[in-house]
């Protein structure tokens, strides 16, 4: 999207227009994240990390069990 002032993106979480916004990840490509979203982000982040990491324990211990 382009404004006067340049390119404008939408934030992925509040869906508000940010100027500069931060460039994340994610499985479909790089999205956009505003400044007030970013500790939303974080969290959402590290959920994954821990539920990931609670599943690779759980493997491990199935495998070690077997």
């Amino acid at each position: 999207m382009e404004d006067g002032e340049g390119k404008v993106e939408r934030c992925v979480f509040c869906n508000e227009r940010v100027a500069e916004p931060a460039r994340v990840p994610t499985v479909f490509g790089a999205a956009a994240v505003c400044r007030s979203c970013w500790p939303r982000y974080r969290q959402h982040v590290q959920r994954a990390i821990d539920l990931f990491g609670v599943q690779q324990r759980t493997a491990v211990a199935a495998d070690q069990a077997a």
